[in-house]
């Protein structure tokens, strides 16, 4: 989800965010007290993973920086993606 910072600074995954600045959160990050929600959806959500590459799938989790071994098939990355919806 994306959401915006409310009345004071916050760090999330070891960054700072300004009072009003936007960041994508996993659902169960979310504080009301901390953050107003701007879109339930993530990129992640609107994108359809099935038709990404296993090359692709492993960018995205990179990117998140969700770990998955080395010899993981397509499957495994698709599961692993699906969990932090």
């Amino acid at each position: 989800m994306i959401v915006k910072v409310k009345d004071v600074a916050v760090f999330h995954e070891g960054e700072r965010y300004e009072v009003g600045k936007e960041l994508e959160i996993k659902k169960e990050d979310h504080n009301d007290s901390l953050f107003s929600i701007v879109k339930k959806e993530s990129a992640i959500d609107q994108t359809d993973l099935s038709k990404m590459k296993k090359e692709e799938l492993q960018v995205l989790l990179d990117e998140k920086g969700i770990e998955y071994e080395a010899a993981a098939t397509k499957n495994d990355l698709l599961s692993l993606l699906e969990s932090i919806k």
